[in-house]
């Protein structure tokens, strides 16, 4: 537990740290580290609620929660959460954070910066590390020239400009004996639309939050370039109709990373006020589902198809109608084919737990890939590795189909750095070939 500018930080790791809530408000169970009190969670559950995320991924105990399947952080008036993946057997958090991060900028195509030898908190939390970038990047960008959109304008003006509207200009002025003023049509160059909207948005919510001055003040540069913008919500509808063009494709990046801040965002918060409210989550089953498939398809020498949709279970025998879409995760090939599907729970290594822990719905999805899919050689049920592996084999578990060669085989792989999840991701697929 940390304490930051009047906001208790605690930090925490996702399906493992409980936080425990405390009856009353006893300032002395404050100090505690993971303790909250009985108010301070009625805002966490009203902030879930609003951002529409899943009940489900609140695991309650007596007087006690944890999160599960969500990594980011929280803040709520007073209170900052940071959930970070467990990826090692060993609670360091900055490791964590590095390790989340570093899924974050190849999920994103960012470049954030990790430092893998620091062990220091005070390099900032997520929030902070986030934000840092994307201050850093946008500003950069604008400094090269700040993006404007083409406006379609009819005016009646005292000057021509563009194209003159006859009928207008006759309706308007001809008939109103107004000899001095003409109607006319042209395009103007502007700074005041949705993509720089986002930004200000952005800029202000952060300049709100965060703790460095650094980016403090590279956000001001930012709001003062943004001035004649309007600084407007965004309902994530609005939000998936701001693209980016040729012309503008450079802000990709603090694009990227203001759309996933204001994501978060809920229309509940008053008069813009974001000083005590910032939330910016991730789901960690797709986070890391994504990571796996975009390091596969650096590292395989065959074509790599991720959330695959070519196959249905089965057809409807009156109306030749297909139903139930498989998506397998990753499939490898288009002969030989490798499965692969990605799993953000714990495995187990001991070998008197049944399967390793693995869930016979999986199994039986498994089964759905790789009887469906007619050149599936082997499928992979893939989890994140916590601790090292003993043992003579790469696999925790490995079956056939009977009466097939086809196997079905569970593989842990670790989230420490990208080189070495690539290495082992590599070490796998040739296990599995093997």
């Amino acid at each position: 537990m940390i304490q930051m500018n009047n906001v208790k930080v605690i930090r925490l790791m996702e399906g493992y740290d409980w936080i425990k809530v405390v009856k009353g408000e006893d300032d002395s169970y404050y100090t505690q580290s993971n303790t909250i009190t009985e108010s301070q969670l009625e805002l966490i559950k009203e902030k879930w609620v609003e951002l529409g995320l899943d009940s489900k991924s609140i695991f309650w105990q007596d007087h006690a929660f944890k999160f599960i399947n969500y990594v980011g952080y929280l803040q709520v008036q007073n209170l900052a959460i940071e959930i970070l993946p467990k990826i090692s057997i060993h609670d360091n958090f900055q490791l964590m954070r590095n390790a989340l991060i570093e899924m974050i900028n190849t999920c994103y195509e960012l470049d954030i910066l990790v430092d893998y030898a620091s062990n220091d908190v005070g390099n900032g939390d997520l929030k902070e590390i986030l934000a840092r970038y994307f201050a850093s990047t946008l500003v950069k960008e604008m400094h090269r020239g700040i993006t404007q959109q083409y406006q379609f304008v009819e005016d009646n003006r005292t000057s021509l400009k563009g194209q003159l509207l006859v009928s207008e200009h006759i309706r308007q002025n001809i008939l109103n004996n107004k000899p001095y003023q003409v109607s006319v049509s042209y395009e103007e160059r502007i700074d005041n639309y949705n993509l720089n909207q986002v930004f200000k948005r952005a800029t202000n919510m952060l300049l709100k939050t965060v703790s460095s001055f650094e980016t403090k003040k590279q956000l001001q540069q930012i709001d003062y370039m943004l001035d004649d913008v309007e600084n407007r919500p965004f309902s994530k509808s609005q939000l998936n109709e701001v693209y980016l063009d040729r012309t503008n494709k450079r802000f990709e990046k603090p694009f990227k990373l203001a759309k996933q801040f204001l994501l978060n965002e809920t229309m509940s918060m008053q008069h813009n006020d974001f000083t005590k409210n910032f939330v910016i989550m991730f789901k960690m089953n797709d986070l890391f589902e994504s990571y796996i498939a975009t390091l596969v398809e650096g590292i395989a020498d065959r074509p790599v198809s991720a959330q695959d949709e070519r196959h249905r279970l089965f057809k409807n025998e009156l109306t030749n109608r297909d139903i139930f879409q498989l998506k397998p995760d990753i499939v490898i090939g288009d002969k030989d084919q490798i499965i692969i599907d990605t799993k953000w729970k714990q495995v187990y290594l001991k070998e008197e737990v049944n399967r390793s822990g693995v869930n016979r719905e999986d199994m039986y999805q498994m089964y759905a890939y790789l009887t469906r899919y007619k050149h599936a050689n082997a499928g992979i049920l893939l989890y994140p590795k916590i601790q090292k592996q003993e043992g003579n084999h790469l696999f925790l578990q490995s079956w056939k189909l009977d009466d097939s060669n086809t196997i079905l085989r569970v593989y842990t792989v670790s989230l420490i750095d990208k080189e070495t999840t690539e290495k082992e991701l590599l070490n796998i697929l040739e296990d599995v070939c093997n």
